[in-house]
């Protein structure tokens, strides 16, 4: 007889709800990024919205489905009739489709569980698209940026380390002018690395020079990082080591 009149007072509370309209959620519910360029985008994109319901709207969470999407959701309460937005931030160095979600939990009432409480409307909204590589060179590099030479005699060890470079992009990468904080220290770069083939920039000390050494090569790069200002990339390699003499 309890369980009975529970149930039907959950039903009488959901059809009072249900009659005051209260907040409402009001969005597309896809945020479509299209086909864009990896560096050349922001990776930001807003989700518009608007409550159109008769009570103030307050998001409880916003939730993404991958850590390489993250939302920005306002924390103020939106009253009746305005609108505002949500801005996501994608990054765009994971190239290939995007396919993800966002889950936006706000303070409608979806439902009442069985003890009273109210239950919170979730809404789903996709995010979708495709990051190209720049129409243009673009370094994979597969190492983080640190030549390690080790202790080594000098009589006994070439001086030479080889820095692996991939040109992910659709067209020549070209190597610009090198710059190195050590006088010992300098490298050599291939001509051109074609698209989709890997290439060596060959790190070079003079081992004749005894004792722990720290120090930093810069290679110039036709490789473009920004548009409005044109910008390109600087390969910034850090090398130590220390030679020793017997």
């Amino acid at each position: 007889m309890k369980n009975a009149a529970l149930f039907f007072l959950t039903i009488v509370v959901q059809i009072i709800l249900n009659a005051q309209s209260g907040p409402v959620f009001t969005a597309k519910d896809v945020i479509d990024f299209g086909t864009i360029y990896s560096d050349l985008d922001s990776g930001v994109r807003h989700l518009e919205f608007t409550n159109t319901g008769n009570e103030p709207l307050v998001f409880h969470e916003v939730k993404s489905s991958c850590g390489c999407l993250v939302p920005y959701w306002p924390r103020e309460p939106f009253p009746p009739g305005k609108s505002g937005v949500i801005k996501v931030k994608y990054n765009i160095t994971r190239i290939g489709p995007i396919n993800k979600t966002i889950t936006i939990t706000t303070n409608e009432i979806d439902s009442m569980h069985c003890e009273g409480y109210p239950i919170y409307k979730s809404h789903t909204v996709k995010v979708l698209g495709k990051v190209l590589s720049p129409p243009g060179p673009y370094i994979q590099s597969y190492q983080y940026n640190r030549i390690y030479f080790g202790s080594v005699y000098g009589d006994e060890d070439s001086g030479i380390r080889l820095y692996e470079v991939t040109n992910e992009g659709t067209k020549d990468l070209i190597f610009g002018e090198v710059t190195s904080t050590n006088q010992y220290l300098t490298a050599e770069t291939p001509s051109v690395i074609k698209p989709n083939e890997t290439g060596y920039v060959k790190i070079i000390y003079n081992m004749k020079k005894t004792g722990t050494f720290e120090a930093n090569i810069s290679i110039g790069t036709n490789q473009a990082i920004n548009v409005f200002p044109l910008e390109f990339l600087t390969l910034d390699i850090s090398v130590t080591g220390n030679i020793l003499l017997k």
